[in-house]
């Protein structure tokens, strides 16, 4: 896909930098959250707490906290708007696991914090679900 034919993902100011730091205070584990705004761009970034067994290796939410964040959201007139979570010593392409985990039917971006050799500098790539297949969304940072 082309520059041209990539989809945009517009984020707030700040946003990027709060995803990456959210990301790399949970290292050596895998970081999770939401990201939500306004219908068309997104202005903040919640971290949900890790529940996974392997937790260097994959990621769950935490139930309650998932409940408690969506219904705070919606509750404010902001929609959800896309997932995050890391790969602390991983590829930013999205894991078999991410495939597998992701649900039908879901309008939200997948976002992925990748951490490279020496766990810096971490990358952050968006993707979006269409045709069984995660395709890459471009990033762009508006006021």
């Amino acid at each position: 896909m082309s520059d041209e034919q990539t989809p945009n993902i517009a984020v707030y100011p700040g946003v990027l930098s709060k995803l990456i730091h959210n990301c790399e205070t949970e290292l050596p584990s895998e970081a999770c959250g939401i990201l939500y705004g306004d219908s068309c761009r997104i202005e903040s970034v919640l971290p949900i707490s890790n529940r996974s067994d392997k937790p260097q290796t994959g990621f769950s939410f935490d139930p309650q906290q998932w409940i408690e964040a969506y219904y705070t959201i919606i509750g404010s007139g902001k929609r959800i708007l896309g997932f995050y979570h890391s790969h602390p010593s991983g590829t930013s392409w999205p894991s078999a696991s991410d495939y597998a985990g992701w649900p039908e039917a879901i309008d939200a971006s997948l976002w992925i914090v990748a951490f490279h050799e020496n766990n810096k500098p971490a990358s952050v790539h968006a993707y979006r679900m269409k045709d069984d297949r995660f395709f890459p969304i471009k990033i762009v940072q508006n006021p």
